[in-house]
């Protein structure tokens, strides 16, 4: 896995066979790489890109079960599943079962890729065992995902203060079983927050649904510095599921 991307011409597909593999794996050129698998392949450690990388998971399942470290990573990546600075990561069809602190940590991007979303997760299954599940500073989208177990929010965004604007999406996600143990109250959804936010963030909530006794407790919840109300330029937020009923986008908040 380490030695492959650095060896081959764009764009870098590798298939992994059947089997756990342990350790940090550093993609570091700045390629398109994809990771997949046909089979029970099980990445436990960490996957980390720096600057410039296009780096897809397809298929996998991921695990910090054994915590990986790597001397390029920023902003706190080390524990993750999934870290990165100044990259892009696609991430589809993939199964993280969470030991410690979380599974994706994605540090900001500064506009080094072209693409839209830098961080993009898709039909993801979060099986979180009371940690967190995302923590991004970058343009993100996550659609059609479910989240077991969490701690709090299914994704926590802190704008970037470097980006003229920046884009959230979560649409048609599934929170299932929230976590009972962690002392804390339970919110379901996204936080935003930054102590400097971006000029604009660009918001779109939609489709999702909750099962959970604790429905009190749902809150898509905006945290940002006094004075920065102006500071979400397209918020698009439609009715949610929950536990089967629907709710109109006031009681989403």
């Amino acid at each position: 896995i380490k030695a492959a991307p650095a060896n081959a011409t764009e764009p870098t597909t590798i298939y992994l066979k059947a089997g756990t593999y342990t350790g940090c794996f550093d993609i570091e050129e700045s390629r398109n790489v994809i990771l997949t698998s046909n089979e029970d392949a099980v990445i436990d450690g960490l996957v980390h890109g720096n600057s410039g990388n296009y780096i897809t998971l397809k298929g996998l399942t991921l695990t910090n079960e054994t915590p990986a470290k790597t001397a390029t990573s920023r902003n706190n990546a080390d524990g993750y599943c999934v870290g990165g600075y100044a990259n892009c990561f696609h991430i589809e069809d993939c199964t993280f079962n969470v030991k410690s602190l979380g599974a994706i940590n994605i540090y900001a991007a500064f506009n080094a890729n072209k693409e839209e979303f830098e961080l993009t997760v898709l039909n993801s299954t979060f099986n979180c065992n009371g940690f967190t599940p995302i923590r991004c500073k970058t343009n993100t989208k996550i659609d059609g995902c479910t989240f077991n177990d969490q701690k709090r929010y299914s994704m926590q965004f802190q704008a970037n203060s470097q980006a003229a604007s920046e884009k959230v999406v979560f649409t048609n996600n599934k929170v299932n079983d929230p976590c009972l143990t962690s002392g804390e109250p339970f919110a379901a959804g996204v936080q935003i927050s930054h102590s400097q936010l971006c000029e604009e963030v660009a918001l779109t909530i939609s489709g999702n649904t909750l099962e959970s006794e604790l429905f009190s407790d749902l809150k898509f919840a905006y945290d940002w510095e006094e004075g920065c109300s102006s500071c979400l330029a397209n918020m698009q937020i439609t009715t949610c599921s929950l536990n089967g009923n629907q709710i109109v986008a006031g009681q989403c908040l």
